[in-house]
């Protein structure tokens, strides 16, 4: 991949960010996306032995009833363990606090990570300088809605959606609270814009996933109020206006991201449970790294009773958009953990397993990940933050190891010195390793397009997969032929130096 300076969409951020989100994101799309599985494996595996297995306690092949579920090509049942790839070790702490958070502060120090302080960002901002900015953006080319190409009036309408907003020239930045899940989109449009007459579940304009209490600076607004600019910490783009809620000053927007107690959701996807009381967090859904304040209201909630229930602070919006908290329980069942997780290989890989099937989402899209995104969502179970794409990952100052142009001899060396959970990369794709099994080393990783060859006929076969799966790098092929394992270019592990 070319890792060379690109414009970024606005000018605003350009001395932040010097690589172009979209243009980064889209080459992992086009490479990430063309791989193969040399074939299927069709040996079943049983539902309540599945589960089972992700509580290490796997009922014996003999008592698990037939399902249709399939796995990769020469992965076990077994093998949807952490123990399984780690045995009796993987207990150490790999950090700790201190470590991370000296980790994280050389993510944010490195221009290339796009990494971006917020709280150091200027107050004020040219606003008319930045709606033009934003206006001016390139038809995209080669996008449909519904199965027809997207017209160039679409676009002019989005156009004129942001210039025709009011702006200043001195304008004061906004501090917002997510009170939902978004999607940062690089166009303000609800519509999902695909580069496929046939693919009604990719949207070309997603940049990335943003959750439900994360921080963000708010810019512009588009004209009709439907959306707005923000810049997160791993990303800019457009959000929905009604999924941001406004702090009164940058005092409590400060406060609420350096809570002394909370909780971090360790689960894939945690459900809240239904409130009437509360129609705004009723059966809210909280995905995996969410990160919420303990609440000092510990008694009762909404004519209920806290016992064993954590109750944390949870950010509304409120009708005029300002924020408001409103304490909510959360059942002492749910996948959650009082602080961050220890950080071990154990736990690293245990995450990592959790989301095993769930479907993929380019930049976030669908209520699902890509593939950095998803080992983003993991490591933040650690408080570990890492950049937003493969690209600006690759810059993290932390260990890498080139494997280019390596040969398989030296490659697979080095492969079975490769810690468990280290990132695994080759241009616009990446996982995160399990370890050797025989001649071939495994990777869990959530990939988009797969193909396969067909037993009968040796003719390629394109789908699309577009899930969390465990595959062999060896037996897992790109378009041009070769493998995961030769394409390989880089190791990445982000706990060391």
């Amino acid at each position: 991949m070319d890792h060379a300076p690109r414009p970024h969409g606005s000018y605003l951020f350009a001395r932040s960010c010097p690589y172009d989100v979209k243009w980064s994101m889209e080459n992992e799309k086009k490479y990430g996306s063309e791989v193969m599985m040399s074939c299927i494996n069709k040996k079943l595996l049983g539902l309540t032995a599945a589960v089972a297995l992700f509580a290490a306690n796997a009922l014996p092949a003999s008592a698990a009833p037939a399902s249709n579920m399939i796995m990769m090509n020469n992965v076990t049942p077994s093998m949807l363990s952490a123990d399984y790839w780690l045995g009796d070790s993987g207990d150490k702490i790999l950090l700790g606090s201190e470590g991370i958070d000296a980790a994280n502060n050389a993510n944010y120090n490195t221009p290339e990570t796009c990494m971006v302080r917020l709280a150091a960002e200027p107050d004020t901002y040219d606003g008319i300088a930045l709606r033009d900015s934003l206006a001016s953006f390139e038809d995209p080319k080669g996008l449909f809605l519904h199965a027809k190409p997207v017209t160039a009036a679409y676009y002019e309408t989005i156009r004129k959606n942001i210039a025709g907003t009011k702006a200043q020239s001195d304008m004061h930045v906004g501090y917002g609270i997510m009170s939902s899940r978004d999607v940062m989109k690089n166009l303000p449009t609800m519509d999902d814009l695909s580069d496929d007459v046939t693919d009604p579940e990719w949207d070309n304009t997603a940049l990335s996933a943003i959750m439900i209490g994360e921080p963000v600076l708010t810019y512009v607004q588009t004209a009709d109020g439907m959306f707005t600019y923000v810049k997160g910490t791993i990303c800019s783009g457009w959000v929905r206006t009604d999924s941001v809620a406004l702090c009164k000053d940058k005092a409590e927007w400060l406060d609420l991201q350096q809570p002394d107690d909370f909780v971090i959701v360790t689960g894939e996807d945690v459900h809240l449970e239904e409130s009437r009381a509360c129609p705004a967090v009723s059966e809210l859904s909280l995905e995996m790294g969410t990160k919420l304040r303990l609440s000092d209201k510990t008694g009762g909630v909404n004519n209920r009773m806290s016992w064993y229930n954590y109750v944390v602070d949870m950010p509304v919006r409120a009708s005029d958009g300002s924020l408001t908290i409103v304490p909510v329980m959360i059942p002492a069942n749910r996948d959650v953990h009082v602080g961050y997780l220890p950080f071990t290989q154990k736990n690293l890989l245990t995450q990592a397993m959790k989301a095993l099937g769930n479907r993929y989402g380019w930049g976030g899209s669908l209520h699902a990940q890509d593939c950095s995104g998803y080992v983003r969502q993991v490591y933040l179970c650690f408080g570990m933050e890492l950049a937003r794409n493969t690209t600006w990952q690759a810059a993290m100052p932390v260990r890498r190891i080139d494997l280019a142009g390596l040969s398989s001899e030296a490659k697979s060396a080095i492969l079975r010195e490769v810690p468990a959970g280290a990132i695994l990369q080759f241009p616009g794709h990446e996982m995160l390793y399990l370890g050797a099994e025989g001649d071939d080393f495994y990777t869990i990783n959530d990939v988009s397009s797969l193909a396969m060859i067909n037993d009968e006929t040796g003719k390629l076969t394109k789908m699309r997969g577009r899930c969390v799966v465990i595959n062999g790098l060896k037996d897992t092929k790109r378009t041009n032929g070769k493998s995961w394992f030769d394409q390989l270019t880089r190791v990445i592990i982000p706990w060391e130096k």
